[in-house]
C-alpha cells in the first residue's frame, strides 16, 4: 500500500500508519519493522509526486482486510485553505486499487494522537482520515 498527495503541497508530510490485525504492532516512519516481518520503505517528507514515488508500507505476511487499520496524518508542513488531498493504492494480488482522500487541516500536528487512532479510537480532529481497505478494493482497480 502507499499514498501519494497533491505536489502543490510539496512541503506537506504526510505519514501513512498501518497495522495487520489487532495485536499487532503499528508501521510507519518510526517504526519501521514489525515482529511479523512487515515492512515500511520511505518515510517522504514532502509529496512524493515529485520525485514520481510513494511512502509505502508491504506487509510479507497474509493479511485480512476486514480487520487491517490503516490511517494518513497530515505530520507537519502547511497547506492551502482546502487542506491535503492524496490518493491511496492496495495491492493485492497482482491487481492494484485506489482511492482518493482528503485531510481538511492545513497544517501538521506532529502525529498527535496516533497512537489512540491505531489503537482503535477515532481520530479526534482533522489531522487525520482512517481508510477502510474493503472501500479501496471496492473501488476502482488503478491498473491490472
Amino acid at each position: 500500500m502507499g499514498i501519494t498527495w497533491d505536489p502543490s503541497c510539496n512541503a506537506c508530510d504526510l505519514d501513512l500508519y498501518a497495522r495487520a490485525q489487532p495485536d499487532a504492532e503499528v508501521l510507519y516512519y518510526g517504526h519501521t519493522r514489525t515482529a511479523q516481518g512487515d515492512t515500511f520503505f520511505k518515510d517522504f517528507l514532502s509529496s512524493p509526486a515529485l520525485s514520481h514515488g510513494q511512502e509505502t508500507i508491504a506487509f510479507s505476511v497474509p493479511v485480512d482486510l476486514s480487520i487491517l487499520r490503516l490511517a494518513v496524518n497530515f505530520f507537519g508542513g502547511s497547506a492551502s485553505a482546502g487542506g491535503v488531498r492524496g490518493e491511496i493504492r492496495l495491492a493485492v494480488n497482482e491487481r492494484t486499487y485506489a482511492m482518493p482522500f482528503h485531510i481538511t487541516a492545513t497544517q501538521g500536528n506532529q502525529g498527535a494522537g496516533m497512537q489512540a487512532v491505531m489503537a482503535g479510537a477515532a481520530p479526534t480532529g482533522p489531522h487525520t482520515v482512517l481508510i477502510d481497505p474493503l472501500s479501496i478494493v471496492g473501488g476502482k482497480a488503478a491498473h491490472s
